[in-house]
C-alpha cells in the first residue's frame, strides 16, 4: 500500500514556522518512502519545538527520516486513513432515509456513515422556505475535519440567504452569492463554528418560478436529467479543485501554494466554508483568499422536460460518473421504485466492500433526489422513464404508499 498510497497530513494546523514560505515547502514534501512522496503532519509530532527540529532536515532528508522513525511504524499500519481519515474495522451502513412531496415534487433523500469513524455529511430539503414559501431549496454539505461547519450551514444557510436585500428584491443570484458570504463571516465571528481547521463544501438546489438555481463550493455535485433518453445528462456544478487554472491563480496571489493537487499540500478543495486559516490574509478581501466561499451560481429554466436531479457528497462521484448515476437513477425510477430508497440502492453501490481501495467507496455518503412531478403523479415519471404501465399504475408505487413512507419535517 505505501507505493500506491499518498498520505497528505494537516500541514495548515501548524502552528510552527520553519523560516520562509520556500522553507516550508521544502520541509512539506521532501520525505520519500516506497516512491511515494508523503506530506509531514508536523503538528501530529508537535512535541518538537522550532527550536528543537533541526533546520538542516531541509537539506538532508535522511535526518527526517530519523526524526521521523519513531512515528512511521504507527502511520503506516493504516495507509488509507491518512488519505480519508480514520477509518472503521466495518462499515456503518445503517442508513437514514426520508421523503416529502407536493404536486411540483417528490423528494426522497438518504445518509449513510460508512467506513468513515464519524459522519460528517448535513443535508437538507425543503419544499417551502419559512422566510420564501415559494421556494423550494434542496442542499447538501460534506464536512471536513469535523461536522460542525456543516451542521451549522444545515441549519442557517437557506435563511442566510434569504435575508440578503438582494434576495428580497429578486435578485437571486445575488443573493445567493452573498448569503454564502454572510454566513462564512457569522462563522467566522462565532466562536463555536470558527476553528481554523474545519470546512465544509455546500451545493444548493434553489427553485423558484420555473426557474433553478445552483450554488456550489467544492466537489459535492448536482446533476440533472433533461430529455429523457435521448439526451439526460444535464451538469449543474463543477468541481471547485485546486489545479483548476483559475483557482490556482487566485491560490498563489493570496500566499498559498498548490502540492499533490491540494492547497498548500493539504485541503483537496479550493472553495468551502469555514477553512479560515486559509482566510488569513488580511491584504486582499473575502473573495481573493486562498479558500474562498463564493460560489458559482447556475441558472437554469424548468420545463416539462426536466425528469429530476440527483444532488450528492463525493462519496458518490469519486465511484461513478455523472452519466452512471444518472442512468442508475432513470432505471430505478422506471422500475417504480421510491426516490428515498433509490438513494439507499445508489450508496449500497457504491460502497467499497473492504478498506483497500484507497479511500475510493469508503467516504460518507449523502444523496437527495429530487423529482419534478410537473403537478402530475409520480407514476407520470415512471412511465416516461420507461416504467411498463403494470409499474405505472398499481403494484410497487400503491403498495408502498399503504405501507407508509417516512417524511421529514420541514
Amino acid at each position: 500500500m505505501i507505493s500506491r498510497t499518498r498520505h497528505c497530513f494537516n500541514f495548515a494546523i501548524c502552528k510552527h514556522k520553519f523560516g520562509s514560505l520556500e522553507d516550508n515547502k521544502k520541509l512539506f514534501s521532501i520525505w520519500t518512502i516506497g516512491g511515494t512522496r508523503h506530506c509531514l503532519n508536523l503538528h501530529f509530532v508537535s512535541k518538537w519545538s522550532p527550536q528543537k527540529f533541526p533546520r538542516s532536515a531541509l537539506r538532508k532528508p535522511s535526518i527526517l527520516r530519523t526524526c521521523f522513525a519513531a512515528r512511521q511504524s504507527r502511520c503506516m499500519k493504516s495507509s488509507v486513513s491518512f488519505v480519508m481519515g480514520q477509518m472503521l474495522s466495518e462499515p456503518v451502513t445503517t442508513k437514514e432515509s426520508a421523503a416529502v412531496q407536493n404536486h411540483l415534487f417528490k423528494v426522497g433523500s438518504s445518509c449513510m456513515q460508512g467506513w468513515r469513524n464519524t459522519m460528517e455529511d448535513v443535508h437538507c430539503h425543503l419544499l417551502s422556505l419559512p422566510e420564501a414559501p415559494e421556494t423550494a431549496f434542496f442542499a447538501v454539505y460534506d464536512g471536513h475535519g469535523g461536522a460542525r461547519v456543516a451542521e451549522y450551514a444545515g441549519q442557517h444557510l437557506h435563511r442566510f440567504i434569504c435575508e440578503t436585500p438582494e434576495f428580497r428584491a429578486g435578485n437571486i443570484v445575488e443573493g445567493l452569492k452573498k448569503g454564502f458570504l454572510n454566513m462564512d463571516q457569522a462563522m467566522l465571528e462565532k466562536e463555536a463554528v470558527s476553528d481554523e481547521v474545519e470546512g465544509s463544501t455546500a451545493i444548493c438546489v434553489l427553485i423558484r418560478d420555473n426557474h433553478l438555481y445552483c450554488a456550489n463550493v467544492g466537489d459535492s455535485r448536482a446533476v440533472a436529467c433533461v430529455h429523457g433518453a435521448s439526451h439526460p445528462l444535464h451538469p449543474l456544478s463543477k468541481d471547485h479543485k485546486p489545479n483548476n487554472e483559475e483557482e490556482m491563480k487566485r491560490i498563489v496571489a493570496a500566499g498559498g501554494w498548490v502540492e499533490f493537487d491540494r492547497v498548500n499540500g493539504n485541503l483537496a478543495l479550493s472553495r468551502a466554508l469555514g477553512d479560515f486559516t486559509f482566510k488569513r490574509n488580511t491584504r486582499v478581501s473575502a473573495t481573493e483568499q486562498i479558500i474562498i466561499s463564493m460560489p458559482d451560481v447556475v441558472v437554469e429554466k424548468v420545463t416539462p422536460e426536466w425528469e429530476f436531479v440527483i444532488i450528492a457528497c463525493d462519496g458518490i462521484w469519486d465511484v461513478m460518473s455523472n452519466e452512471d448515476v444518472v442512468a442508475f437513477v432513470r432505471l430505478k425510477i422506471g422500475e417504480a421504485m421510491e426516490p428515498e430508497k433509490i438513494c439507499e440502492e445508489l450508496m449500497t453501490r457504491c460502497l467499497a466492500p473492504d478498506r483497500e481501495l484507497c479511500g475510493l467507496g469508503c467516504d460518507n455518503m449523502t444523496v437527495v433526489l429530487v423529482c419534478f412531478l410537473h403537478g402530475k403523479p409520480y407514476t407520470s415519471l415512471v412511465t416516461k422513464c420507461g416504467g411498463s404501465t403494470t409499474h405505472a399504475t398499481g403494484g410497487t408505487v400503491s403498495k408502498k404508499k399503504k405501507e407508509g413512507v417516512a417524511v421529514a419535517s420541514n
